[in-house]
């Protein structure tokens, strides 16, 4: 093709990868020549208390990455009835760790690879502690009883299982549960009847041989049901409106109004409760995110009125269609509220008043009938005023390429751009695709910072500054795998008060 290209090569004998981007017309003879890390044949076997381990599970990953980069090695037909396992890994140095049901995991091993196969490994698997606690009602401090709970095990920093350990609480709402490691973090997830799941993640470090992982008090919200009211002068049919509540745990999370502005949620829980309204057109109309008091059930009006007014104008501008066109509001808050309401422009007067908007810094934007971004403006609304805006179609689309410092594209990262006044993780945002390209759209401001995440390794990059020269413009940041690495070996505990 014209433009840029990438090469994903996979082999039995050398490591998957990516490769690129290359232009052919920048290719000599049409020939690419593409450098391979080459596989070598690695073998040991399993123990545990001086016997062999037949079902385990192995786990690799090179020395300078984070363990939370392993993959589990399948070893189908590899392990035989002394423990025995032969894999392959890529040259240079990699760490090695087993796990297996009933054991803790192996210490991690570094493995020497070169062109020939090493000498055999022994991987020697631990053995496990018992946890212990109490499950307590949030509101009463009584116990709970029959709760259920499931453990969860990781280590060396990799979520191997969720291990096949189920206990419930007795009357006085203790309970027991065997096959924890002594060495790694747990988790424990807790269930019960009425009440919203909860999970906790404990630390052995420093136990004494023999003595239990205590977990504590585990405290489990109620959950009910809420009844949502709806109101607004203007509107005298609610059928087809509908709300969507992030709390519902027992629940589906949609719920479409009665004609006369009643729904009702089930299984909600109090803490967090996050109400979005929308209309027939799936337009997001105002979101409601107040704490519930009491036990429940509970009772909640959304006034559409309730809140301040922005109008916002759009002047004819060659860059905007003829129609439709839509107006977004988003929070410039971060993701404590995402979208705030989405509603049609009037073509004739190129105007668009909204109503029940909560006071603070806002991202206006025009949106075109694909919900393509036009133009966006930031405003900042006070109490007690009607505030005006007018979105000139001048800001700059914004792409990201994000590489490691080979120059292979990094996929799968979240990228955010912010302004100088925003704090991390809010602006705005896309993901990078396979080409390691995260489209952000267009932006109101011309000077801000990135920040790139890792969802499934919990890392990132922040505060790298940008300045946008021109209308389109890409930005190059190389994914630091390393500097990232000296962050997160910081370990630290984070201490809460108890919300009485």
């Amino acid at each position: 093709p014209a433009g840029p290209f990438w090469l994903l090569y996979e082999s039995e004998d050398f490591v998957d990868g990516f490769r690129g981007p290359f232009l052919y017309d920048q290719i000599e003879g049409g020939r690419i020549d593409v450098d391979v890390t080459a596989l070598t044949l690695v073998s040991g076997r399993v123990l545990a208390e001086g016997a062999a381990q037949t079902k385990y599970s192995l786990f690799a990953w090179e020395a300078s990455a984070s363990p939370s980069t392993a993959e589990s090695v399948d070893l189908s037909g590899a392990v035989d009835d002394k423990g025995r396992f032969e894999i392959r890994l890529p040259r240079g140095e990699s760490n090695l760790m087993a796990w297996a049901e009933g054991h803790s995991n192996s210490p991690a091993v570094l493995v020497q690879v070169g062109p020939t196969e090493p000498p055999p490994i022994e991987l020697i698997l631990g053995g496990t502690i018992r946890g212990t606690g109490r499950i307590l009602d949030e509101m009463t401090r009584a116990p709970i009883a029959h709760a259920t709970l499931n453990s969860g095990i990781t280590s060396g920093g990799i979520a191997v299982a969720f291990a096949d350990k189920t206990s419930h609480s007795l009357a006085d709402g203790s309970f027991e549960l065997e096959g924890f490691s002594p060495t790694e973090r747990a988790s424990l997830v807790v269930e019960a009847d009425g009440y919203a799941s909860a999970g906790i993640e404990m630390n052995p470090t420093g136990l004494a041989p023999g003595e239990d992982l205590q977990f504590g008090d585990i405290i489990l919200s109620r959950s009910s049901y809420v009844t949502v009211t709806l109101s607004s002068p203007e509107v005298s049919n609610w059928d087809g409106y509908y709300v969507t509540f992030d709390g519902a745990a027992s629940s589906d999370s949609v719920v479409y109004s009665s004609s006369a502005g009643l729904l009702t949620f089930n299984g909600v829980t109090p803490s967090r409760p996050f109400f979005t309204l929308y209309s027939p057109d799936g337009y997001a109309m105002v979101q409601y995110s107040e704490p519930l008091v009491g036990l429940g059930p509970w009772e909640v009006e959304i006034d559409l009125d309730d809140g301040l007014t922005l109008e916002v104008h759009a002047p004819d501008d060659d860059r905007y269609e003829d129609g439709p066109l839509y107006i977004s509001v988003r929070s410039a808050r971060g993701s404590a509220i995402r979208k705030l309401v989405m509603a049609k422009l009037d073509l004739k007067s190129r105007t668009c008043v909204i109503k029940g908007i909560p006071a603070g810094t806002h991202s206006v934007a025009v949106l075109d009938s694909l919900y393509t971004r036009l133009a966006c403006e930031q405003v900042t609304m006070l109490d007690g005023q009607v505030t005006q805006v007018t979105v000139q179609p001048g800001a700059a689309e914004l792409s990201v390429l994000v590489q490691d410092s080979s120059g292979v594209p990094v996929p799968l990262l979240y990228v955010t751009a912010s302004s100088p006044g925003q704090p991390p993780h809010s602006g705005y945002s896309g993901n990078t695709n396979q080409a390691g390209f995260a489209d952000l759209g267009m932006i109101p401001f011309a000077e801000g910072y990135l920040t790139i995440v890792n969802s499934l390794t919990n890392s990132s990059m922040s505060h790298i500054p940008f300045t946008l020269e021109e209308e389109k413009s890409q930005i190059a940041v190389t994914w630091d795998a390393d500097a990232i690495l000296r962050v997160r070996a910081i370990d630290a505990e984070l201490h809460l008060p108890v919300r009485p």
